[in-house]
C-alpha cells in the first residue's frame, strides 16, 4: 500500500459511519453497502486528509453572507493554493458554482477542483 492510499484508507476508516456495517437478513457483521456520505461528512474527510498533509484548511462556518457559488473549501500550503467545490457522489453543481469554477480556473497559479467522495484516492494524491 502506498503512502497516499494508506492515508486515504486511514481517513476512510476514521470518518464517522465509514467503518460501520449493517446487519442483513443473513446475519450480523456481514458488510452491506454503506450509506452515501453527506457533504458535511465528506468535508470532514477532506479536512482530516488535509491535516495529515499539513495543508491550512478554510471552510466558511456560515456562507449566508458570501457570494453564491463560491467554492466550499480553500486549502493553502505554499506555494500551492487550492479552491475546491465538494459534492456528494450524485450532487449537481449550480450555475453559480459552475461560473465560479470556470472563472477561478482562468487564474494562473490557482488549482481548482470539484471533488466527490469517490475521488478520495485522487484527492490524497493531490494533497500528498
Amino acid at each position: 500500500m502506498t503512502r497516499v492510499s494508506a492515508a486515504a484508507a486511514r481517513i476512510e476508516s476514521t470518518s464517522p459511519g465509514a467503518s460501520a456495517t449493517r446487519a442483513t437478513s443473513r446475519g450480523l457483521g456481514r458488510a452491506s453497502r454503506l450509506a452515501p456520505l453527506s457533504e458535511k461528512e465528506f468535508t470532514r474527510q477532506v479536512r482530516d486528509l488535509a491535516a495529515i498533509y499539513r495543508w491550512e484548511f478554510y471552510h466558511p462556518w456560515l456562507s449566508i453572507h458570501s457570494p453564491r457559488g463560491f467554492p466550499d473549501v480553500v486549502l493553502c500550503r505554499p506555494p500551492r493554493l487550492l479552491l475546491i467545490e465538494l459534492k456528494t457522489d450524485h450532487g449537481k453543481t449550480s450555475s453559480h458554482q459552475d461560473r465560479w469554477l470556470e472563472l477561478l480556473r482562468g487564474c494562473p497559479g490557482v488549482e481548482v477542483f470539484l471533488w466527490r467522495p469517490s475521488d478520495l484516492d485522487a484527492i490524497a494524491q493531490v494533497l500528498a
